[in-house]
């Protein structure tokens, strides 16, 4: 089974897509949720996930510091933006980092069977 965490600064995303997707269909378990990219490295340090699915825009540290940071820390979890900004300058950012994918909010259960199937 492989650990995926959760970062998105609103609780109801996190909780939506901890809850409304079957992780252990997919393979998955949920480790850890956190609201923001220094509260997720702060985790990390307990319980590195295998995947890391991550908003960009939050408060304390943005999703996009959050993967640069993981990339160096921990390069092997691959990391998964989830946005509902359609930007290429993020996207860019995200793959200088290495970023496994770039979803777009709102999320369909196909993307998500899709990518980690």
């Amino acid at each position: 089974m492989y650990k995926v965490m959760l970062v998105d600064d609103e609780y109801w995303i996190r909780k939506g897509i901890a809850e409304g997707i079957n992780w252990n269909a997919l393979g998955f378990e949920v480790c850890a949720t956190a609201s923001n990219g220094e509260e997720a490295l702060s985790l990390m340090e307990n319980d590195i996930p295998d995947v890391l699915l991550t908003d960009i825009k939050m408060p304390v540290m943005d999703g996009i510091e959050l993967i640069r940071n993981v990339a160096m820390k921990y390069p092997s979890v691959k990391t998964v933006i989830l946005s509902g900004y359609n930007d290429f300058a993020y996207a860019q950012k995200a793959i200088e980092y290495g970023t496994y994918a770039y979803i777009l909010k709102p999320i369909k259960d196909e993307e998500f069977n899709l990518l980690f199937s």
